[in-house]
């Protein structure tokens, strides 16, 4: 399978070119195409429609093979890696559920359901639905379409675990950061924020203040440039749907202010205006929501400042026939952001910088000396309320505060290694520096 898509401009990830469009990678022209999905393995980019069956692209989405699926049973909604194998989750009449993997681009394929739950209704002969699929490490976790959601395991163990822990919170959202596993779900518990470094036998749970008590969990994302993280979800007690974010890995969380520019009462099919999928790089914030009017292009809105502000970014996008489309899915690969719709094509833009304006709510800064011993210096930066976070490259924060007159920050009690220096005005991101402390 081979397209033509015009050469774009390889620009460095830092935010999104004003004014461009959206492209679609041409795996259908379908209004209403089933199964899709969407996932990375191995620096390669993977998709699934029911027309095309599952195919793989190493140039970006430019050209396409079809991954033969022999021995896979069901419709493929979810695609993950654990970094050797690739992973696939489908789904059969009745919700039941399946997974299988490959190490060889389908040459052969594997189930890997032992230990699974069973179906709710049908237990005796069939598995719980796959609500959600996270590979990352060699390691996966499992949200499950049954009362005991969460199993993990480790890709070569033979059976999959009950986490028990988080059998009190209704299933959320999986994220994780090197071998660090996070979860987040509706609940009393830390209010459903808890991650683990040792595949769920213990957990951190932190306070969560700014947190709802009781809420539904939508989406769990991390910002790989800052370390901050960022939770979606309702409050069930006032219904408001929320985006918060938080600087300390999770003890307190700090709104996005979305009224203004998402729709909150419900739409043409009695929804409402829930973010469906959300991606986070620096000041540069995507959030997809259920569309509301039909002959409409899907609601999926942008932020260059942090979610100070947000604007509709559906330039290059098709008209929704049916209110039913909606970016399920975002990954990024090669300086490109892909937006997996429901129902239509896989649709790609570049993360870049085209012009000053683009960069002026960003802090530009330097690092000196870089590698450093004892402190730093932030050059070209005004520290008048700017403050600082110290993050190491398990995303944890090792030092913060309040950045001197002088701009230095010292790193004197911290292990060798890489650091990343993030900077913070009125508690938005706005720059962030590597560094490696020797």
């Amino acid at each position: 399978m081979k397209k033509f898509i015009t050469p774009l401009l390889f620009l460095a990830a830092l935010g999104v070119a004003k004014g461009q469009a959206w492209e679609p990678v041409g795996l259908t022209t379908a209004y209403n195409e089933p199964w899709t999905a969407l996932g990375l393995h191995q620096g390669a980019l993977y998709a699934h429609n029911s027309t095309l069956g599952l195919v793989k692209s190493t140039d970006n989405g430019d050209n396409w093979t079809t991954i033969p699926t022999t021995g896979v049973v069901g419709n493929i909604h979810l695609i993950t890696s654990t970094g050797s194998r690739l992973y696939v989750a489908s789904t059969m009449s009745g919700g039941t559920g399946d997974i299988y993997w490959t190490d060889n681009d389908g040459g052969a394929w594997h189930s890997d359901t032992v230990g699974m739950p069973p179906h709710v209704l049908w237990p005796q002969t069939n598995k719980a639905g796959v609500n959600q699929l996270h590979g990352f490490n060699g390691k996966l976790a499992l949200d499950a379409d049954n009362a005991d959601a969460y199993y993990v395991k480790n890709e070569t163990d033979a059976s999959w675990t009950h986490v028990p822990w988080l059998a009190a919170n209704d299933p959320g959202a999986f994220s994780s950061h090197g071998d660090t596993l996070f979860t987040a779900g509706g609940g009393t518990e830390s209010h459903g924020f808890a991650y683990t470094t040792d595949l769920g036998n213990t957990w951190t749970t932190p306070d969560c203040n700014g947190i709802p008590q009781w809420h539904a969990i939508g989406l769990l994302d991390r910002d790989p440039t800052n370390g901050l993280w960022y939770l979606s979800g309702t409050d069930v007690t006032t219904q408001e749907r929320f985006v918060k974010y938080s600087t300390d890995q999770g003890t307190s969380w700090t709104s996005i202010n979305t009224a203004p520019y998402l729709v909150q009462e419900p739409g043409i099919w009695g929804f409402s205006h829930a973010v469906g999928a959300m991606f986070t790089r620096g000041n540069t914030i995507w959030l997809s929501c259920q569309n509301q009017h039909m002959g409409t292009r899907p609601d999926l809105f942008l932020s260059m400042d942090g979610g100070q502000t947000f604007a509709k970014d559906t330039v290059g996008l098709p008209e929704d026939p049916y209110a039913t489309f909606a970016v399920y899915n975002f990954v990024e690969l090669n300086g490109y952001v892909f937006a997996q719709f429901s129902g239509t094509d896989v649709y790609r833009k570049q993360l870049g910088t085209t012009s000053i304006q683009d960069l002026s709510s960003l802090a530009q800064f330097s690092v000196a000396p870089n590698p450093a011993s004892d402190q730093v210096r932030l050059l070209n930066i005004d520290p008048a309320g700017t403050e600082y976070r110290v993050v190491n490259a398990l995303g944890a924060t090792v030092g913060q505060g309040r950045l001197p007159m002088d701009r230095t920050i010292h790193l004197g009690g911290l292990e060798p290694g890489v650091y990343h220096i993030s900077l913070l005005k009125g508690g938005k991101p706005v720059g962030v520096q590597r560094v490696v402390k020797s």
